[in-house]
């Protein structure tokens, strides 16, 4: 970034303050969308400020202006610029709090995303295994009838660790679990209407 020049941190600048994220070209308009030149020539310094954007939500609460003093600490005290380029470090780590501090789509985004998964246990897949179970009426006959009987698997994230819950389900219970999750997706159908119909974006 600090070979950069400054049309080209501004150009990045307002960018980042206005586009759609996550980043995506017109692919019907390949030769003068914008959006395009930004995305394929400057594409790790986009994907090196998102990260700082999730830099600044998690763990311990961190100011823009923190991370951008601690960049300038580190390339000062590293010399990867080579000497006598304090002025350029200052310059950079400016620019960065700048970028870290002003509204933007990305921005937005990573602490929607954050937000949405910050329980305890969230949600990674899920399976259910089906048993058959024949029942006798002693050993020494045929089956007279079978049980049906399902296994639900869900497997979540817990503490950054992969957990398993095992819980036993009838046809009953489907037809429960079934209908709990058509009415979850009815609410959010109504909720992000609502929600575009305000003009506001919805988090996929």
């Amino acid at each position: 970034m600090a070979q950069l020049s400054s049309d080209e941190l501004s150009s990045i600048q307002e960018f980042i303050r206005t586009a759609e994220y996550p980043y995506k070209v017109d692919s019907s308009n390949e030769t003068s969308d914008p959006a395009r030149k930004i995305i394929g020539t400057y594409s790790p310094v986009l994907e090196f400020i998102t990260s700082l954007f999730y830099l600044i939500q998690v763990g311990s609460s961190r100011k823009p202006e923190e991370v951008g003093d601690g960049i300038r600490d580190y390339l000062l005290g590293s010399d990867i610029l080579g000497k006598g380029n304090d002025d350029t470090v200052l310059r950079l780590s400016d620019y960065i709090s700048s970028l870290l501090n002003m509204a933007s789509p990305a921005k937005t985004f990573v602490k929607a995303s954050i937000v949405r998964t910050d329980y305890e246990r969230v949600f990674q897949s899920s399976r259910i295994l089906t048993d058959v179970r024949p029942i006798f009426h002693g050993t020494d006959s045929l089956p007279v009838t079978i049980a049906i009987s399902h296994n639900l698997k869900l497997t979540y994230n817990r503490n950054n660790e992969k957990e398993d819950f095992f819980v036993a389900l009838d046809d009953a219970d489907l037809e429960q679990l079934t209908d709990s999750l058509n009415r979850a997706r009815a609410k959010s159908k109504l909720l992000r209407d609502w929600y575009i119909s305000s003009s506001l974006t919805v988090l996929d």
